[in-house]
């Protein structure tokens, strides 16, 4: 397997419709349906964007997943410390790739990428219906630290 930048905006934006596809099913009344075209000209802009990074997962000649990242700098206040952390916007994998280990291969190159840039945190969310994420992110080390919660009127 290999873990190779990616500006391939259209590549990516095929791929995302496994991770997008999940969240509409989800959550409908929040997520809108999944349109290539639409998702194309976001990531066509995306992967151009300073300090995002798009990696593609590919195995023989097939892309099986990509990995949006963020490196996040937040400045010292009267609030928090300095920070720094690698944000994971988006783990997208096929669906005929789950559970094979290409999530975990993926995953540990993240951790591979924030390890080299001598960054100690890894921060995502996902939405609290994902219970596959939520184990699969248990399952690599990671704890809540943060809860969002939300009152619809």
């Amino acid at each position: 397997m290999e873990f190779t930048p990616t500006k391939d905006f259209e590549l990516i934006a095929r791929l995302n419709e496994y991770v997008h596809g999940l969240h509409h099913s989800l959550f409908p009344e929040r997520f809108q349906p999944y349109n290539y075209e639409k998702f194309q000209v976001f990531f066509e802009e995306m992967v151009d964007k300073e300090n995002h990074y798009f990696f593609k997962g590919v195995d023989g000649d097939e892309a099986f997943g990509y990995v949006w990242l963020e490196v996040k700098e937040q400045s010292e206040s009267i609030f928090k410390k300095r920070y720094s952390c690698v944000y994971v916007h988006q783990i997208s994998l096929k669906k005929n790739k789950e559970g094979r280990g290409y999530g975990t291969f993926l995953m540990d190159q993240v951790i591979n990428f924030t390890a080299e840039r001598k960054i100690k945190f890894i921060e995502l969310d996902y939405w609290i219906k994902n219970d596959r994420a939520r184990m699969f992110y248990e399952k690599h080390g990671f704890v809540r630290t943060r809860e969002i919660v939300c009152k619809e009127l």
